[in-house]
This record gives C-alpha cells, structure tokens and sequence, in this order.
C-alpha cells in the first residue's frame, strides 16, 4: 500500500514538475490553447494516478485523480477542468466497480472547486495565497463528498477509517503542486517581461559565455549586426561579425574581463558604418559571477552615441561662433537671468565700464553691481535722488525690457538695450554712442547757428526782418497773457538817400553798419531785440518797457548816432542824425495785435521826421497832442 501511495504522489509530482517548469514554454501560446493542452495534460495524469490506486480501507480505492482536476481546473479554468475532468470519469466509468457513480461525483467535486479556486485567485490582485489555501482544503473535501455516494454497507465505515486520510493526502498533494506552480509562473512571467524589456531596449544587449560565444541579444543587437532575429546571433562571436584584428582585440579584453583584471566601462569607439561615416559607440561589460564565485561568462551593453556627438559637436560650433562673434563685435554683451544672475558677457561689454567692469562676470548678481556703480560714482547722474529706486528700476527693466542712455564719469555716453526672452533670460546690448552725442550736439549747435543767420541781416547783423516779424509776435502774445508792457521803437536814418548819393552806396552800407553797432550797445537787456526792418529803417523791441522806458532809450540811442560826428553833407544837420517813433503795447495805448503797434510807431516816426528830424517821437492817442523829446 505505502508504495502504492508514494507512486501516487510521484505521478502527480512528475506531471505538475513538467508543467510547471514547462512555463516559459507555455507563455508563448494563447491563454485558450493553454488551457487545451493543460485539460489533456491532466486529464492523463488522473488516468495514471488511478492505475495505482491505494485501498485505504475495507476495498474503498483511493488515488490523486482529483488532485490533478483540480489542478488542472485552477490553472487552466473551467475549459481545463472540463476536460481533465471528462477524461478522468470516462477511465473511471471504463474501470467500472460498485463505486463508479461516487468516482464521477468526485470528480465532478473536483471539478467545481478547481474552478471556484480560478476564479478567486483572478479576483486577486495581490497574490493567490488564499485561493490555494482555500482550493486545497476543498480538494481534500471531494473525496470525501464522493464516499457520501457508496453503499449504505460501506458508507459510514469508509468514512471514519479512511475519510480522514484521503482528505489530508488530496490536501496536501494539491497544496504542495499549487504553490510550486505559482512560483514557476511567476519566475516565468518576471523572465518574459526582462527578456522583453531587453528586446525592446534601444541599446545593443548582449550575454557572452567564457569561450566569447553569443548566448543572447536583443533584437537591436542582431539588426546591428545584420541577423534578421536574435536567436541567428547565438552561438556566434566576434569573429563571425567583424574583422579578425578587431574581432582579437575584443576577445582579449573580454578573456582579461573574465581573469577577474576588471570590467569595461563606457569605453568610446569610433569606427566606420556601412555608408562610410564616422559613428561612435559607448560599450560597458562586466563579468556575471556566481554565488560560488564562478565566472559563467559576461554582460555587455553598447549604445550608439553618433546623434549625441553630432549634436554636441554642432553645438560647440555654435559655441565657437557665438564666442567669435561676441569678441568680434564691437558692442557689449551680456546674458542675465531674470533673477538677476549674470550668464555670460563679452569683453567688450566689461570694458566699457572702466570702475565696474571687473565685477561683470557670468556668476555675478546684477543688484551687486549696481551698488558698486552708485558706490565708484560711475554713472554720476544714477540714483541721485533714490538709489534704493533706481536699482529696482534697473532690475524690472530686466523682465520688461527697454532703452535706456547713460553718461558715465569720464564723459562717454552709453546706450544701453534690453530685451526680454520668454526663457527668462535677457539679452543686453550696451553701445558707445559718444561721438553719436557728439555729432548731434555739433549738429543743434550748427542748426541753431543757421537758425540765427537766417534770422540775422548780412550787412547791419542785427536780427533781419523775418526775425523781427516773428520775435514781435511771440513777444506780444507773451504780454498779452502777462498783462505786462511792451514797446516797439521804429529808427530811419536822415536824407539817408542824400547820403548814398553824395558818398555812394559803399559809403552808405558803412555808415548803415555803423549807426547798427551804436544801436546795439545801447541795449543793456538779453531780451532786448535790434532788427534791420527794411533798407535804411530799423526796429527795437522792448518786452516789459512802458513808453516812458522806450522813449528814454530812444534818446539814448539818439545821442549815440549823433555822437558817431558821421559827416552828411547833403543834410542841414552836418551830420547823420535819425528819428525814431516809439508805440507800446500797454493800458494806455489801446493796441490789441501786432499790426496796430507797429503802425503806430511807424505814425509817430512820420511825426518825428515831419517835425524837423533827429528826434524821438511816442504815440499818443488822438485826443492828446503829439509830443517829441527833442
């Protein structure tokens, strides 16, 4: 009977040891076809199991037959048990006997719990401990349901003697199978997800044996070297794939790596692809090294690094450009983050700043700098009135961008130009614009030079007399407003014509020169204007000067003339002498415009020259007699 027994277990140890390390195998069919095979599979162990039945007790048989049902049922599902299950009772119904009818129901018990274990354990996602504990017990149940089925002789009596036993021998047989089938398609299922991991890495992959044999390769290794799949590279070596003195090279160090004398790590090889350019490979192996300590061959790993060092190799030309032109060009450059940390800069941009520029560095933070610049006076005009506000100033025109014009200490001008970047980082151009400033200073200098000789008469240069129409505008516009006095004084020089023709006409242009430079020093104000009004006639502005005011200035300027002793032949006078008309601009006047002032002074010059000449004569208004101030 003990052997008997024990070839029970040997049976349904043989077939589940089978499977279960079939797994891999297994793997790569479909999960119906699996379940197929594992039905007929079990289905012959049954059959074998009851070929060495045990009669455990009064001729009442016992085998494993429901083990490997149950077996088959929770591993394959219900198509397994089913199957297993059918041709377990059709041997059992061959054998036929007294108790054929409680075989089948055991084996329909079987069955049944085989599948409520199936699904139990798809229902767990945290492992399958508790379904094979709960089949297994089960299990160890159905043998006993099918005892319920003999005869009421036997019945009561198989059940006390041996019940007892076939439940812990079905228990135990279906426990023990179940657990070293779980943890065989675990360890199958963890190889299959590396073994694909591995396919589909994008490095070349690779496992050597000690002679330098490939054992194994992903699929990127075998297209590499031109195998359609990754089981043609097994068995080959280097000798098979690249030329002899390469292929020698290699195999020596990888004999040196298996010594123990080290592992390779990213070692850089250059070497010519297929279309004849360069491409680069980074390798790296090691030894796998078991627990014992025995060498059993190598790991090896190569990555193809072309595109990396195409890019890196594009990038220092970049580099090298960006660098040359920066120190070729003549601005200043800088690149500043937005937290104001400086990332490069140019020489030309340090050198422009002769007390600040070692300090702008890529490192440096710009707040920094700019305390120094307030602190060495660099900028003299910069945070005069709120330092602590400008440099936040300068800082936020970082993020914003802007334009901005500096002078430093030693009188140079700098433009200064930020732009912003959505990277956070900003481009400052800083250019010396001195000569720039320099030009446009000559250039309102010049302007205001023609300004004033288009406004200035060539011969007398007094102010002409577009200069005068205009000055008497803005002069009387400006009192106007002011509500202060204004006066105009209207000059003709005496028989003037007399004297061009007696002397000539260059003689005249000289005396007209001369009588202007006697007129001009009488003027002791810069707001005080001299103008040439036409031919021999003159004009004088007087802002804020009432008529007493501009008449004693007439008389001054009378006096002078007179005191110039220029001879007039063709006057009665001896001399030349003029008259002057004076018209103001105040409350007594009643002028309201430009064109009543000056027609005015010009109605009291009529008087003067009426009134013998040499003489200075002020408006009034009709009511009052003309007077003179002789």
């Amino acid at each position: 009977m003990f052997a008997s027994l024990l070839a029970n277990f040997a049976i349904i140890g043989f077939f589940v040891s089978i499977w279960a390390n079939s797994q891999e195998w297994a793997l790569l069919h479909t999960r119906r076809r699996r379940s197929v095979m594992l039905g007929l599979y079990m289905g012959a162990a049954a059959v074998a199991a009851m070929l060495f039945s045990v009669n455990l007790y009064s001729g009442v048989l016992f085998d494993l037959r429901n083990v490997a049902v149950s077996y088959s049922a929770v591993f394959g599902g219900p198509v397994a048990g089913v199957i297993s299950g059918a041709i377990a009772a059709a041997y059992r119904i061959h054998l036929g006997g007294s108790g054929v009818w409680s075989g089948v129901i055991g084996i329909c018990a079987a069955v049944l719990v085989g599948c409520v274990g199936h699904y139990a354990m798809k229902r767990r996602s945290n492992g399958a401990l508790t379904p094979v504990m709960l089949v297994s017990a089960l299990a160890g149940l159905s043998p006993v349901a099918a005892m319920l089925a003999l005869p009421d002789a036997v019945r009561n009596d198989a059940l006390l003697g041996a019940g007892p036993s076939m439940a812990l021998l079905s228990l135990s047989a279906l426990a023990i199978a179940s657990f070293i089938t779980l943890r065989r398609i675990a360890l199958a299922r963890s190889r299959a997800l590396l073994l694909g991991a591995i396919k589909q890495a994008p490095d070349y992959l690779y496992v050597k044996d000690p002679d330098g044999r490939f054992v194994s390769a992903n699929q990127n290794c075998a297209a590499a070297n031109g195998f359609a799949s990754s089981e043609d590279m097994v068995g080959k070596s280097d000798f098979d794939l690249t030329d002899k003195l390469r292929a020698a090279g290699l195999h020596r160090e990888e004999q040196n790596i298996l010594s123990g004398l080290g592992a390779v790590s990213e070692k850089l090889e250059e070497l010519k692809g297929p279309d004849g350019e360069d491409k680069y490979f980074v390798t790296s192996k090691s030894p796998v090294v078991l627990a014992d300590g025995e060498v059993v061959g190598l790991v090896g790993v190569t990555t193809d690094i072309t595109a990396i060092r195409k890019t890196q190799g594009e990038i220092e030309q970049s580099r090298n450009t960006l660098s040359f032109v920066l120190e070729e060009m003549s601005d200043g450059v800088a690149l500043i983050h937005h937290d104001g940390q400086i990332v490069l800069t140019n020489e030309q941009y340090r050198a422009l700043f002769p007390r600040t520029g070692k300090f702008r560095v890529a490192g440096a933070f710009y707040a920094d700098i700019l305390a120094e610049v307030l602190a060495t006076d660099e900028q003299p005009t910069a945070g005069r009135d709120d330092s602590s506000r400008w440099i936040a100033g300068v800082l936020q025109r970082l993020k914003t961008g802007g334009d901005d014009i500096v002078q430093l200490f030693d009188g140079r001008w700098l433009q200064i130009r930020i732009r912003s970047h959505m990277d956070g980082i900003s481009i400052v151009v800083v250019s010396d614009i001195t000569s720039l400033k320099r030009a446009e200073a000559d250039l309102v200098s010049m302007t205001r030079q023609l300004e004033q000789l288009a406004r200035t008469d060539a011969l007398t240069r007094l102010v002409n007399r577009r200069g005068f129409d205009e000055t008497v505008e803005r002069e009387v516009a400006r009192a106007r407003r002011s509500g202060l006095p204004l006066s105009v004084l209207m000059i003709d020089l005496d028989r003037f014509k007399l004297f061009n023709d007696h002397y000539g006409h260059l003689a005249g242009d000289a005396c007209l020169q001369k009588v202007a430079t006697a007129v001009s020093s009488c003027l002791k104000r810069s707001t005080d204007v001299a103008a040439r009004y036409g031919g021999e006639e003159l004009a004088i502005i007087l802002p804020e000067t009432d008529s007493a005011g501009a008449a004693q200035v007439g008389e001054e300027i009378r006096t002078a003339v007179r005191a110039l002793d220029l001879q007039h032949a063709a006057s009665d006078k001896g001399i030349v002498t003029i008259s002057l008309g004076v018209a103001s601009l105040d409350a007594l006047s009643g002028a309201e415009d430009v064109r009543s002032l000056l027609l005015r002074a010009d109605e009291a010059l009529y008087l003067a020259k009426s009134g013998g000449r040499d003489r200075c004569v002020v408006w009034q208004p009709p009511a009052a007699s003309f007077s003179n101030v002789a």
